[in-house]
């Protein structure tokens, strides 16, 4: 049985110096769109790539990793189904 972290915890956590704990964060669909935004600018590609991937993360900020210099960011990007989520042309 899994408890969702409140988004109080996730803010905190998208702090950590562990970086897989920040990645999760990033991938976490529960996360605060504001978390969010600021995990963009996270050093670890990883991190980036998890954001990248994560279906919460709002097209403003995904556009933004579009030009990230990281190929793992951009790849995890590229997986990302736009049309699904109403992005598509």
């Amino acid at each position: 049985m899994s408890v969702d972290p409140s988004e109080g915890i996730l803010a905190l956590l998208a702090h950590d110096d562990a970086d897989m704990v920040r990645m999760a964060v990033a991938g976490n669909q529960g996360t605060p769109i504001d978390v969010l935004r600021r995990l963009a600018d996270d050093a670890e590609d990883e991190v980036r790539a998890s954001l990248a991937a994560n279906r919460a993360t709002p097209v403003d900020v995904l556009r933004f990793l579009s030009n990230d210099f990281s190929t793992r960011v951009r790849r995890a990007l590229a997986g990302y189904d736009w049309e699904e989520d109403g992005y598509g042309d």
